[in-house]
């Protein structure tokens, strides 16, 4: 019984070391090493852009940048305090519609400069707090993420995902 409790023990030590060192930003799953089992879980990287400081050429702080609808898809690591627009250029028979962060780490916040042409939908938007967040927003056909996967194609669907860390 004591040979089985500690061989329990051994076992889970190793476990806990062996998921300790999967899933951190900036790990990568390579091809050294020992391998692994079959039954291993797949190591995931998270790999994102670092916005360039004064991208937009828009009034406001050094740490504001400007996205788009090209930039759907893509992930980003922020700041806390990183400052941002989002405008999304529609039609008015097919606009975006509300650009929605899926957690408080990103919040909306006014900019005071902004007009938006008919058809754009736009947004001013500040990194809170830490964590992770992902901004979407659909428009037609879709009408949200029940809006029916084959016609949600990538052209109708806004993605992009926020890191966002301690202040720099």
């Amino acid at each position: 019984m004591r040979i089985v409790t500690r061989f329990m023990a051994v076992a889970g030590i190793g476990a806990s070391l062996l998921v300790a060192g999967c899933g951190r930003p900036g790990t990568s799953s390579g091809s050294g090493g020992s391998g692994g089992s079959a039954a291993s879980p797949p190591h995931k990287t998270v790999r994102c852009i670092t916005p360039k400081s004064g991208a937009s050429g828009l009034p406001g702080p050094a740490r504001t940048f400007t996205l788009s609808e090209q930039d759907s898809g893509k992930t980003y690591c922020v700041t806390a305090g990183a400052e941002f627009y989002v405008f999304l250029h529609g039609t008015a028979a097919q606009p975006w519609g509300p650009i929605t962060p899926s957690t408080g780490a990103v919040q909306h916040r006014a900019s005071g400069v902004m007009s938006l042409a008919i058809g754009v939908t736009g947004g001013f938007f500040q990194a809170t707090r830490l964590g992770t967040v992902t901004l979407t927003s659909y428009r037609k056909p879709c009408s949200g993420p029940a809006g029916g996967a084959s016609q949600c194609g990538p052209k109708n669907v806004f993605k992009v995902t926020f890191v966002v860390h301690g202040k720099a």
